[in-house]
């Protein structure tokens, strides 16, 4: 690692056995593992308790739909050591929040 990428680290985390993943594609993890949590949960979800993440998230989200739209989503994550397609599903989960808590929430009733 050269000195410049050293210093300028920031925004960088090491995910597993994935290559150091950086830039938005950070948040896109983040929101994966919220997710994940919200799936797990042993409670009814309320869409009181996870309205404000949706806001949290909306700008990166908005962000790598535009870029997918606009053909640029393979270049970008390929510069910042995520997959397109992990990112086209990290958004369309959050497009569709409301059914996978939906689908959640009667895992738990049942």
């Amino acid at each position: 690692m050269g000195l410049l990428e050293r210093l300028f680290r920031k925004n960088r985390i090491k995910s597993g056995n994935e290559d150091d993943i950086s830039g938005r594609c950070v948040e896109l993890v983040e929101w994966e593992e919220y997710i994940k949590k919200l799936n797990q949960s042993n409670h009814y979800v309320s869409r009181k308790e996870y309205a404000a993440d949706i806001e949290k998230f909306a700008d990166v989200m908005k962000l790598f739909i535009s870029m997918d739209e606009n053909d640029t989503l393979d270049f970008y994550c390929n510069k910042h050591g995520f997959d397109a397609n992990r990112a086209r599903e990290t958004y369309l989960s959050y497009q569709t929040i409301d059914d996978l808590v939906r689908q959640a929430n009667d895992k738990y009733i049942s």
